[in-house]
């Protein structure tokens, strides 16, 4: 998964922590993970507290209520899109 580069939300990369989410998509019935897992920067942020997928499974948004980007506590929400182009997430 790589950040939409058309996303109104932060697009820094990402840090190591135990903020988490794992991408998986029902996909012909089958539970299958799209990429790599996604961490969030700090453990504090609680990086995925909110999850949304799209219905082809290739976009998620994943919401950090915790975040301290721009201030205390402001939380963000980062858009990625899966790419097989890419050959890597």
């Amino acid at each position: 998964m790589t950040p939409v580069s058309n996303s109104i939300y932060d697009l820094a990369g990402n840090a190591a922590s135990t903020s988490q989410s794992n991408n998986t998509a029902t996909l012909n019935g089958i539970a299958q993970q799209l990429g790599s897992d996604i961490d969030g920067e700090a453990a504090s942020d609680q990086s995925g507290i909110s999850v949304s997928m799209n219905s082809s499974g290739d976009r998620v948004a994943i919401g950090a209520n915790g975040n301290d980007g721009t201030a205390t506590n402001a939380g963000h929400v980062r858009v990625y899109e899966y790419s097989s182009d890419l050959g890597v997430s």
